[in-house]
């Protein structure tokens, strides 16, 4: 099998399937990866912008607009207004999406495990070696 092809089919897997997992927290597998993302930062005491959301996670605009906007109307988002910068808002996670933060971690863990429980230890040392080899090297070029 291309490589190319197995990673896509291993992409639209597990999406498939985290979607079915995060839909216990009323959570598509995108707003769960944005949420991850904000909770990081929140934690590393760093402010989140759109534009920081859009580059880590590789999306574009309309799409990281859209999702903000649904994860605002379930209350587990606010947009706050830069105190550095008036033409953008900080992105936070509000205290019902640090209440279902642990939920989040665990429900991604389980599906990790799944997903991965056909490996040994040290196949999933070795997987994980060279998917950020793999990774380093597309962000170099």
């Amino acid at each position: 099998m291309e490589f190319g092809s197995a990673l896509r089919r291993i992409t639209l897997e597990f999406m498939r399937q985290a979607n079915r997992t995060f839909e216990q927290q009323g959570l598509t597998a995108p707003q769960a990866e944005a949420l991850f993302f904000l909770m990081r930062r929140q934690c590393h005491g760093k402010p989140a912008i759109q534009r920081d959301i859009e580059e880590a996670l590789k999306l574009s605009n309309p799409t990281v607009s859209g999702t903000l906007d649904r994860l605002e109307k379930k209350g587990l988002v606010e947009r706050r207004p830069d105190p550095e910068n008036r033409r953008v808002n900080q992105i936070v996670p509000t205290k019902m999406a640090l209440a279902i933060h642990e939920e989040m971690h665990r429900s991604r863990d389980e599906l990790e495990g799944q997903l991965l429980s056909c490996l040994t230890g040290d196949e999933r040392e070795t997987l994980d070696r060279l998917l950020k080899k793999i990774l380093a090297s597309i962000s170099e070029s």
